[in-house]
């Protein structure tokens, strides 16, 4: 990684987007993927963000578990803001791979820690991980992401 914020800065980054993110589905009749979205802990040196999202009942595929569309659209986002915190520009993502291991429940807390691998001219490459409170080694899916900053500052 090519720049590293103070962990403090990188808190107050990641919670002033969370909060500007909160409400831009009001009124539009969707469902809120930000609404539930908390900061629970970062690390500056690391890039390193862990997010904790409430998972709803409006989530659920047929199985009853957390559809697949709404784990792949959280760690994009999860990964989207980690990356343009460290370029002040949206990131608007190029690629991304999703590996499901296990279920998310439903109506429960899932974590979501996100790294910023490399931080280059005109792209950045995130990794998220998902798993449970109190289970950190306990992963139930992984992602890969490049995000562009052509329009970095």
């Amino acid at each position: 990684m090519n720049k590293s914020l103070p962990t403090e800065e990188l808190r107050r980054l990641a919670e002033e987007f969370l909060a500007d993110r909160a409400h831009v589905g009001d009124g539009a009749g969707g469902p809120d993927i930000f609404g539930t979205a908390r900061v629970i802990d970062c690390d500056g040196p690391t890039g390193s963000i862990l997010f904790a999202y409430d998972t709803k009942p409006w989530m659920a595929n047929v199985l009853g578990t957390v559809h697949g569309g709404v784990i792949a659209t959280l760690l994009d986002s999860c990964m989207g803001i980690t990356c343009a915190i460290h370029v002040d520009v949206p990131t608007p993502t190029v690629t991304m791979t999703v590996n499901y291991l296990k279920p998310l429940p439903l109506s429960g807390t899932v974590h979501v820690r996100t790294r910023l691998n490399h931080l280059g001219r005109t792209t950045a490459q995130a990794m998220a991980e998902v798993f449970s409170p109190g289970r950190p080694d306990d992963t139930l899916v992984t992602a890969t992401g490049v995000y562009s900053t052509a329009g970095q500052k």
